[in-house]
Order: structure tokens, then sequence, then C-alpha cells
């Protein structure tokens, strides 16, 4: 599955719409490999702010890459942290 990555810069009350969807979407499906697009790599602390998503999916057997990393790319991220 190929899965709009939350934008870490939204406002919070949709941040954790985006994490939740996430959740219920590793919870409640059979898929065994999310490809996380564009927006969340963009911020340097991006695995810590999502921990919770990666988290339950390894424990569920189920995989959480990036598109670059996909891709077999290196994850460039494209904001500073400022």
């Amino acid at each position: 599955m190929i899965l709009d990555s939350p934008r870490l810069y939204v406002k919070l009350n949709k941040f954790k719409r985006t994490l939740d969807n996430a959740i219920r979407i590793i919870k409640e499906t059979d898929v065994k490999l999310i490809i996380y697009e564009h927006h969340l790599p963009r911020e340097p602390r991006f695995r810590e702010r999502t921990k919770e998503v990666w988290n339950l999916a390894k424990k569920l057997n189920k995989n959480i890459i990036t598109a670059a990393e996909f891709l077999g790319k290196k994850q460039i991220v494209l904001l500073s942290e400022e």
C-alpha cells in the first residue's frame, strides 16, 4: 500500500488523525507493506514523531518504509530542524 504520509507541520489535531488512520490500517487490514510517500521524511525527526505507527507495524509483523527506502535510495531530509 502506498500511503500519503502526514505532514508534520499541520495542526496537531489533523496530524493525530493521520496517525490514527495509519494505525487503523495496520490493525484492520492484512496489508504487509506500507510505503510512506513524500511528506513525512521532510522532517528530521519523522520516525520519532510517528514512532507509535512504526512500533505497531513491527509488533504485527508489517513493514513500513519510505518511498526512498523502497527505491533503494538514501533517505534525504529536506527541511532543517529549525
